[in-house]
């Protein structure tokens, strides 16, 4: 009769039990998730009109200074297309990143040549693209394709404290030894910028107050002659990201260009970027490709919303990604 009596107690017991387990051993599900955002989110130049919540990445830049070099000039459309003119202005080329940071391969269509991507990135990045999945690649194709792909990882030196689920970054609470991973570029109220030093070359700026039409306007005003230590009293709070945005430019699809005087049309040209930054570090990853069809006092840095950001390597000219965020929660 006692077991009896007992029995509700013990069954919930191990009920508590079994949920307790469940917990430490299932993944993190929001930690994993990560935000499928519009593809009008992206922007294909530092010199591209910004809208409210804007990404750029420099792997199409990359790409198309590859076409025009094979072309030895300017690619030129058979109608005026404004994608085509910011393209050619090359205002982002392998001088602003290191050779280690990024790929680019073109050549015919081929199968042999989609293997030989695949293994050269795999050696080089060990990363995959599936995104070269959704390319007709065929054998004895005479058509062309051009491939660029720029992938970074950086950390921290001193992981940040988690502030929520969605934040990180500096409390009065927080270990001194923090602040060693901030720099400060200015302060001015709500006009205000830092720098985030990693553990690798690269720095992320995280600047409040920027105006500008697009992002070299806004990088422009940057000024990093007179960098500082975070303040005993100032405290920071970053947003979390991990997201992915692809997008094909349609406008260019089957219009007609000349390359080394024979006459193409545009295939798809297609760009996805990957992003993730959580208190221990992150990671940008960005590919590019295009294929042709013959033819004849004690401040607080908040970085939750309505910032801009910069992702560089030290004593390079330009950053090789940039965000420009509105609304944070269009990114999760």
């Amino acid at each position: 009769m006692k077991f009896k009596e007992s029995a509700p107690t013990f069954i919930f017991i191990l009920f508590l039990l079994v949920c307790l387990v469940v917990s430490y051993t299932l993944p993190d599900l929001e930690e994993d998730y990560v935000k499928e955002l519009d593809s009008s989110f992206s922007v294909p130049t530092l010199i591209t009109k910004l809208s409210k919540d804007t990404i750029w990445s420099g792997a199409l830049n990359l790409l198309w200074n590859d076409l025009k070099e094979v072309n030895q000039g300017d690619i030129k459309f058979s109608e005026d297309v404004e994608l085509v003119n910011e393209l050619n202005q090359e205002t982002f080329t392998k001088n602003n990143l290191s050779n280690e940071a990024f790929y680019t391969k073109h050549g015919y269509m081929t199968l042999s040549l989609k293997e030989e991507i695949i293994k050269d990135i795999k050696d080089k990045f060990n990363e995959s693209d599936s995104n070269l999945d959704n390319i007709n690649f065929k054998e004895n194709s005479n058509d062309y394709f051009f491939y660029s792909i720029l992938v970074k990882d950086f950390k921290f030196s001193n992981p940040f404290d988690i502030l929520s689920s969605k934040t990180f970054g500096i409390t009065s609470e927080s270990d001194k030894k923090l602040k060693d991973n901030v720099k400060v570029l200015y302060y001015n109220d709500n006009d205000y910028a830092i720098l985030l030093e990693t553990t690798t070359n690269d720095e992320i700026i995280l600047a409040k107050g920027l105006e500008g039409n697009n992002f070299k306007e806004l990088y422009s005003k940057l000024d990093f002659s007179n960098l500082k230590e975070l303040d005993a009293n100032d405290t920071l709070t970053i947003s979390n990201f991990n997201f992915k945005v692809t997008k094909e430019y349609q406008e260019l699809e089957n219009k007609k260009f000349t390359l080394n005087n024979k006459t193409l049309s545009v295939g798809k040209v297609i760009n996805c970027i990957s992003f993730k930054l959580d208190n221990e570090g992150g990671k940008v990853k960005n590919s590019a490709s295009l294929s042709t069809n013959s033819t004849s006092s004690k401040r607080h840095f908040d970085f939750q919303d309505n910032f801009v950001m910069f992702i560089r390597e030290k004593e390079k000219e330009l950053p090789y990604f940039a965000i420009k965020v509105d609304n944070i929660e269009n990114f999760r």
